[in-house]
């Protein structure tokens, strides 16, 4: 009787233990297999380093555009049509050069070893080449009259070499791509090197990250 009470204590103590036992193992969070589709849960795994070495591809933009304005009297009766160079600067008051400046974000998207190509949008860099004011808001009487003389479009930290130049613009989509050639031995600079994606597959909850400087300073949200 004793011998049979003390195999069940026996068994009872290893059960105890079998079950107290933990494991170390990490437990996986969700599936890493690739579906084709964007992910809408909360990564389950630092991206820094990735967004770290995207940033590097991303720079901000300063545009400045510099107008001669041509002012005119309160009483004139100048039409549009008419307006002649000859005839601002007969007709005008005063001149003033004046200057609108806009900030953003470029993306570097390209480089041959040459020519650095950037992706912005086009409202950054699209200043109007004339531009009118009116005294009254019916848009009968002429205030001035401001003439695009030239534009310079600056990207912090890019190496050295020639002006930045708008090669293509797109209004309605509001895209612009911008070259610059480098100079001879400049330091390779880095690029946006991802497989470009398509905006009709995001879903409702996709996470994305967005980067750029909306403020003048490099965010990420």
């Amino acid at each position: 009787m004793k011998i049979v009470y003390l195999k069940y204590v026996v068994l009872a103590c290893l059960v105890l233990i079998l079950v107290s036992c933990k494991t170390n193992e990490p437990v996986a969070s969700g599936s890493s297999e690739a579906d084709g589709r964007y992910d809408s849960e909360f990564p389950d795994k630092t991206v820094s380093d990735q967004l770290d070495e995207i940033s590097g591809t991303v720079k901000k933009i300063d545009c400045l555009a510099f107008y001669i304005t041509y002012i005119f009297p309160e009483g004139n009766t100048i039409q549009i049509d008419s307006l002649t160079e000859d005839g601002l600067k007969k007709k005008t008051s005063g001149s003033a050069i004046t200057n609108k400046s806009v900030s953003g974000t470029v993306t570097l998207t390209y480089y041959d070893g040459k020519t650095l190509g950037m992706l912005t949008c086009a409202h950054v860099i699209d200043f109007a080449d004339t531009i009118y004011n009116w005294y009254d808001e019916h848009r009968t009487k002429l205030y001035s009259v401001s003439i695009k003389l030239r534009q310079q479009n600056y990207v912090a930290g890019l190496p050295g070499g020639n002006a930045i130049e708008v090669v293509a613009i797109d209004k309605k989509n509001d895209i612009a791509f911008l070259r610059k050639e480098l100079a001879p031995h400049v330091e390779k600079p880095q690029i946006l090197d991802l497989r470009a994606g398509k905006s009709k597959d995001l879903e409702w909850g996709t996470f994305v990250y967005i980067m750029g400087y909306p403020l003048g300073n490099l965010m990420v949200t």
